[in-house]
């Protein structure tokens, strides 16, 4: 799902599916982690079936600039906001020892089964 909402902003940052598997001398200036399912848990039954389902997503985001940061995070939330999932925002906020800022965007979506 979260990789067919986000696959076109891969030009403005790589975009990694639940983990960045790139080695040390390797790691981009900026960066996409996308993780779903975090958990997925029942929301309505209905006939002993789970008719609708609530998933969780992070999106976190990784950059060497706070500039590239908020760039980046204004364009995943900008897609967030279109089409209408509920998400909240942690960061910017710096590592001194990664020297990377990071956001992470996290959400819920519901879906049926």
């Amino acid at each position: 799902m979260l990789w067919d909402y986000f696959k076109h902003l891969k030009t403005q940052a790589p975009i990694y599916n639940n983990i960045m598997d790139e080695d040390e001398n390797s790691i981009p200036q900026h960066y996409v982690v996308l993780e779903e399912g975090v958990y997925d848990e029942s929301l309505a039954s209905g006939d002993g079936l789970s008719l609708v389902r609530k998933s969780s997503f992070n999106i976190r985001i990784h950059s060497r600039t706070f500039t590239k940061a908020i760039s980046l995070t204004t364009s995943y939330r900008a897609v967030l906001l279109q089409r209408g999932m509920a998400f909240q925002q942690y960061g910017p906020t710096y590592d001194p020892n990664s020297k990377y800022y990071s956001v992470l965007i996290t959400g819920t979506q519901a879906y049926g089964t």
